[in-house]
């Protein structure tokens, strides 16, 4: 993949790498006159004579797409055979990023969520366009709150000579229609796409696991686990109209997707004049369900025991993964990729099981507002307070491994030192035991390159720990021991070495909100550890990498 960043794309300066997915990458862009921002969407692709003429009039489709819920295509082109296409910045994130991948919603959040979605969906369907890559990636946040549905650009590659035949396996398969597996997209295929989607929100799992193929199988031939059996409080009527979302056969579906957005918000109203509201309502609507193995590698659920009997035989399994193998070549691969270290660490910390904590109650009332909660839970006097400048109370790890990597002071700074590529280097404070806090300090990376980088360690424990990380190029993600909870990038924070960034993490029992530079970056619900040690790191994905730490406080709540 090559790096753009400060190469123009028509009258537009690329800044910086939002995200990379199988067809293209996303860049932030900058007018060269204007000085306004928009979203650069370069494709994987270089285009032929014929190629080109199709690419452009399949993107003037797109800029005639009008609608208050779908991305602005503000320009286009190709620049050296590369096509690009300009689209509306939305630096509020997806919803993804608001609810990570585990997140159970109710109902009354999830259905504005999809009458919006739906209601770009047909308006692009009435104009005989097929999105075929809808997913919570691709629903973007406006400062309103309401929901843009981006990527249509997919939909461009699909529909272009240059990639005829492979056109309509395009997509993501956790939410691909069954007929979108076999190469025959169609208006519904969008429709059973955003019903998997709901099915994720409303249950807080995936509609089918496995690999690649494992899951093409599943949505051809497998039944989905029924919503009840893992929400019992989900009614049998939004039951039943997810589950036509999600039939097998489009015919079986709704008319039109408009028609499940109406029939599900039908549902749920029926739903609230028979349920009373629950007064414990979590902040943002959103909990996590308790999930067996949650820090284990993902389970794989055999196929085999939910496919029809004439394909159980290992034979007929065989002729079914031969098709399904055929898509792989053409499937790419979609999203961002952390590769989350597996890697013993080099430093290693003697992770003991933690005494009881005993902490103040938590307050009765906490702030809905994210910058309010930053407020709130920074206020006061905190219960730790250092400059790290030198050893103290805390017990900071002090360790050198002779060129492998190690925590020390040096130089008024306690510093994690990573030299080696793929490792990471921890340094815990061994008597510190936290629960609901507020964690903060100054992070300066000295050494590194691009995703290099270091952060916040926080709730480690003999069972799990949590990792933010902020590296130069002004990526950062948060990670539960080895399974990336988010992982994209923020304009909050300062790029290049040298540069100070203050980190801050809110652990308020199951939410952690994130703060870069005192501002508010997105909330995770994760229930994978609950208390534990504090501590800092570095880590070293490419070069060797030097961050140095100072004035470390933690306020507890």
């Amino acid at each position: 993949m090559a790096d753009r960043v400060g190469q123009q794309f028509g009258h537009y300066k690329l800044i910086r790498l939002l995200g990379t997915g199988g067809f293209a990458e996303v860049y932030l862009g900058e007018h060269v006159y204007l000085q306004s921002l928009a979203a650069i969407k370069v494709l994987h692709t270089q285009l032929g004579k014929d190629d080109t003429a199709n690419f452009l009039s399949e993107a003037r489709t797109l800029v005639g797409l009008k609608h208050p819920h779908i991305v602005r295509i503000l320009d286009f082109g190709v620049e050296e055979n590369i096509p690009f296409i300009v689209m509306e910045y939305a630096p509020n994130g997806t919803l993804r990023q608001r609810f990570p991948r585990g997140t159970s919603l109710t109902p009354a959040i999830v259905v504005p969520y999809v009458k919006q979605i739906a209601s770009a969906l047909q308006y692009a369907h009435n104009q005989k366009l097929i999105h075929r890559d809808v997913k919570p990636e691709n629903m973007l946040i406006q400062d309103n709150n309401d929901i843009l549905l981006s990527d249509f650009g997919v939909a461009v590659i699909a529909q272009s000579t240059h990639h005829k035949g492979q056109q309509d396996v395009i997509g993501t398969a956790t939410y691909m229609a069954p007929e979108q597996i076999r190469g025959q997209s169609r208006p519904s295929s969008d429709q059973y796409a955003l019903g998997a989607v709901v099915y994720e929100w409303l249950s807080g799992r995936s509609l089918f696991q496995g690999t690649f193929t494992e899951v093409c199988s599943q949505h051809m031939f497998a039944a989905p686990e029924p919503l009840r059996a893992m929400t019992p409080a989900i009614s049998s009527e939004i039951e039943k109209v997810v589950m036509t979302a999600l039939a097998k056969d489009h015919s079986q579906r709704f008319a039109h997707v408009q028609a499940f957005a109406t029939a599900l918000e039908q549902a749920c109203q029926a739903e609230r004049s028979i349920t009373p509201h629950s007064a414990s309502q979590p902040a943002f609507g959103a909990t996590i369900q308790e999930r067996p193995g949650f820090l284990s590698p993902p389970q794989r659920h055999s196929i085999q025991s939910r496919l029809p009997e004439s394909l159980r035989s290992p034979m007929g399994l065989l002729a079914l993964l031969a098709v399904i193998l055929t898509l792989v070549f053409f499937a790419g691969g979609g999203g961002l990729f952390y590769y989350a270290v597996t890697h013993q660490p080099v430093v290693k910390t003697q992770l003991t099981p933690t005494p009881t904590v005993h902490l103040t109650p938590t307050p009765t009332t906490f702030p809905t507002n994210p910058q309010d909660i930053y407020t709130t839970a920074t206020s006061g006097n905190p219960v730790l307070s250092s400059a790290l400048s030198a050893q103290d109370a805390n017990s900071w790890d002090v360790t050198n491994s002779s060129g492998r990597g190690g925590c020390s002071f040096t130089g008024g700074s306690y510093h994690a030192t990573m030299p080696l590529s793929g490792y990471v280097a921890l340094c815990l404070a061994q008597t510190t035991n936290f629960s609901n806090f507020a964690f903060q300090v100054n992070m300066t990376i000295l050494t590194g390159a691009n995703q290099d980088g270091g952060g916040l360690i926080f709730r480690s424990n003999g069972n799990a720990f949590y990792r933010l990380r902020v590296g130069v190029a002004g990526t950062y993600d948060l990670v539960n021991q080895t399974n990336s909870l988010i992982s994209t990038s923020s304009s909050a924070i300062k790029t290049g070495l040298n540069q100070t960034n203050v980190l801050t993490v809110v652990a308020h029992n199951q939410q952690i909100y994130l703060y870069i530079n005192k501002s508010y970056i997105t909330t995770i619900n994760d229930s994978a550890s609950s208390s534990g040690q504090i501590g800092l790191f570095a880590v070293g994905w490419t070069t060797p990498t030097d961050v140095a730490f100072n004035n470390t406080e933690v306020w507890q709540l």
